[in-house]
C-alpha cells in the first residue's frame, strides 16, 4: 500500500474515482495498491496523473536571525 495526494485531474475533468465512487478533492491523502497506483500516476485512458506519491516531509524549524545593530561612523565633512 502506497500513501498518495490527490491532485486537481478529478475536478478538471470531472471524473469521478472508481474505488471511492466520488471526485476526491485536490490535497485529499489517502492509500492505494501498488496496481492501482500506477493507474492513478498516468496509466488510465485520460493519460493524465491524478495523483502524486506522498511525501512525509521533515518539519523545517525556521531559523531565528538577529540583526545586529549598525555602527554609526563620523560624518563625512563637505
Amino acid at each position: 500500500m502506497v500513501k498518495v495526494v490527490a491532485l486537481d485531474t478529478y475536478e478538471r475533468l470531472k471524473v469521478a474515482d472508481k474505488e471511492y465512487g466520488a471526485r476526491i478533492p485536490e490535497g485529499t491523502e489517502f492509500v492505494v495498491s501498488e496496481d492501482r497506483l500506477q493507474i492513478l500516476l498516468g496509466n488510465n485512458r485520460f493519460n493524465e496523473p491524478f495523483v502524486r506519491l506522498a511525501k512525509d516531509e521533515p518539519k523545517v524549524e525556521e531559523a531565528v536571525v538577529e540583526e545586529k545593530p549598525k555602527k554609526r561612523g563620523r560624518k563625512k565633512k563637505e
